[in-house]
C-alpha cells in the first residue's frame, strides 16, 4: 500500500488524489514583490507623497515601454511630446527619451532586439555627433 504522501516526478505532493505544488523561490519573489507593491500603494492612498507616486508611475511606464516594441515606444513619445511637465531632472521629454534609449540598449545587449540602422543615415548622424563634441572642445 502506498504512503498517503507520495511525491511524483514533478516534485508535487499527492495526498489522496489531491496534488499540491511546492512554492518555488521565483514564485515567492513574485509574491513578495506584489505584497510590497500593495503595501506601498495602500500607504500612498492613505498618506500621499508626490515623489513616491511619481516614482511608481515611472516604474509602470518603464514596464510598459519594456513590453512593447521600440516603434510603439516612439509613438508614445510623439503623443506625449507636446505636453511636457517639469520634474527634478529637467522635463518629461528628456526622461521619456532617456528611458526609451536605456530600454533599447538593454534589449540590444541581451539579444532580444537587434540594432538596425539605415546605411545612408549613418554618416550624417556621425558628423552631427562629431560637431557636438568639437563644439564643446573650446568651452571655458
Amino acid at each position: 500500500m502506498a504512503n498517503s504522501r507520495d511525491t511524483d516526478k514533478s516534485g508535487a505532493l499527492a495526498t489522496k488524489g489531491i496534488t499540491h505544488r511546492r512554492l518555488s523561490l521565483p514564485s515567492l519573489k513574485v509574491i513578495m514583490i506584489i505584497a510590497v507593491a500593495g503595501l506601498l500603494t495602500g500607504y500612498q492612498i492613505f498618506k500621499p507623497t508626490k515623489r513616491v507616486i511619481e516614482a511608481m508611475i515611472g516604474l509602470v511606464l518603464l514596464l510598459a515601454l519594456w513590453s512593447v516594441s521600440g516603434f510603439y515606444a516612439l509613438l508614445f513619445f510623439i503623443i506625449m511630446y507636446p505636453f511636457p511637465f517639469a520634474i527634478a531632472l529637467g522635463n518629461s521629454d528628456f526622461i521619456f527619451i532617456l528611458i526609451i534609449f536605456i530600454v533599447s540598449l538593454v534589449r540590444t545587449q541581451t539579444g532580444t532586439s537587434k540594432l538596425r540602422s539605415a546605411k545612408m543615415l549613418n554618416l550624417p548622424i556621425a558628423l552631427m555627433l562629431l560637431s557636438y563634441f568639437l563644439s564643446f572642445y573650446n568651452v571655458d
